[in-house]
């Protein structure tokens, strides 16, 4: 069902074959996690254990989704291959 979603299908469809993401879904993800951590963590104001919490499962999420494969593109893939064939 979400396969043919037309907001998520194609990343899905992308994520199953290769297990890649495209770079502009990363820096959406990336954008949206710092956002509303941010907002979470202001709206907690005086509460500091709670604050470090939210700080640090932020920066979890934020080393996850850096760590994930961008998509490479055709022509990339190329180059990539013509560099390690010399």
């Amino acid at each position: 069902m979400l396969l043919i979603n037309r907001w998520f299908g194609s990343s899905l469809k992308q994520w199953e074959e290769s297990h890649t993401i495209s770079s502009s879904s990363k820096a959406k993800a990336m954008i949206l996690i710092t956002v509303t951590f941010a907002i979470s963590i202001a709206i907690l104001q005086g509460r500091l254990y709670l604050q470090l919490g939210l700080v640090t499962l932020g920066v979890i999420l934020l080393f996850f989704i850096w760590r994930l494969k961008k998509q490479t593109l055709p022509n990339q893939l190329s180059i990539k291959i013509n560099k390690t064939l010399q």
